[in-house]
């Protein structure tokens, strides 16, 4: 699409139609700077059998200005391109590998088999890698100490590979999830992410984390990424201390995140439907502008024309106009 940054300036086609005509230009001293184009078109060869290029050096003058004039209006070429690109989520994922992790009681309704915790996370995690495309997934295994097992990464498969390498009492015995989840913000804090998202995986309560839980969602808050916890664990009231509800009820509500308890390896659906629903990986359209500037061709066109023109016009006639 060409547009004109200068319109106002064809109004110089209109003056030049009529410059000509005005005696005041009829009769302009040679002394000037810029001699008429009354000279100029008086000089042209007016030879026997010459009359057709006259008339064409005639027209040629006229359309030499009048391309002047039109790269004073500062035309441009505007290429717009729409282009779609995705408005990416990060998801780092916080796995609880303490031992209590190995203890048997999620039931899978597919086959009916009861399953450890840990190996339930393992097959829930299944659908989120499925369904990654466009994201970047992260993966944090604690215990006792926390590890970075794989930063921010689009390859959802090697965060799958990763994950189901893990074995309870990897990162030690009891559950710093404070800590952990400290280590989880410190992922986003040098990243650009649209949309941030720490999902939590435990089945204890925090042990002794140099960092409060609370003030480890404090953070979270700050650099907008919001909490989701899936609380696993389905045995209560067997000697082992309950998951801390209250506790990780309060980290989601400081983020805007949810909470969600695991009996059945099938409950992990929901957990991923809700962040589809709450965080999704979305299209979106943008457009890309480019702007050509052809004001120097209309200017070359001109130079050239009139310099071919004046070729035309004899010597002896030019030193005659002197």
């Amino acid at each position: 699409m060409l547009e004109l940054n200068d319109p106002w300036m064809l109004i110089g086609l209109v003056l030049i139609a009529f410059l000509g005509r005005l005696p005041a230009w009829q009769n302009l001293n040679d002394a000037l700077w810029y001699p008429s184009t009354q000279t100029l078109v008086a000089a042209l060869p007016k030879r026997a059998g010459g009359a057709s290029r006259y008339h064409w050096s005639v027209l040629g003058v006229w359309v030499a200005l009048s391309l002047l004039v039109v790269g004073l209006t500062e035309p441009s070429y505007i290429k717009k391109e729409q282009q779609l690109s995705i408005a990416g989520r990060d998801i780092v994922l916080v796995l609880d590998t303490s031992q209590s992790m190995q203890t048997m009681d999620i039931v899978s309704q597919t086959t009916g088999e009861t399953l450890s915790r840990l190996t339930a996370v393992k097959r829930g995690l299944d659908s989120l890698f499925g369904q990654s495309e466009g994201g970047r997934l992260g993966l944090i295994a604690f215990g006792e100490q926390s590890f970075v097992v794989s930063d921010l990464t689009a390859h959802a498969e090697t965060v799958r590979y990763m994950a189901n390498q893990l074995e309870t009492g990897f990162a030690g015995d009891s559950t710093r999830l404070g800590d952990a989840l400290g280590y989880a913000v410190s992922l986003f804090s040098e990243a650009t992410s649209e949309r941030a998202v720490i999902v939590l995986v435990t089945d204890g309560n925090d042990t002794g984390s140099d960092l409060p839980p609370l003030e480890a969602a404090r953070l979270a808050k700050a650099l907008n990424v919001k909490l989701y916890v899936a609380a696993v664990g389905a045995a209560e009231g067997d000697g082992r201390e309950p998951i801390d509800e209250e506790l990780l009820g309060r980290l989601v509500e400081r983020t805007g995140g949810e909470f969600f308890r695991i009996t059945t390896t099938e409950e992990f659906d929901r957990v991923w439907g809700t962040l589809e629903s709450k965080e999704p990986i979305q299209q979106r359209a943008e457009e890309r502008v480019t702007v050509i500037a052809l004001a120097w061709m209309f200017w070359m066109m001109s130079l050239i024309l009139l310099c071919a023109i004046v070729w035309l016009v004899p010597r002896t006639r030019i030193r005659g106009q002197k």
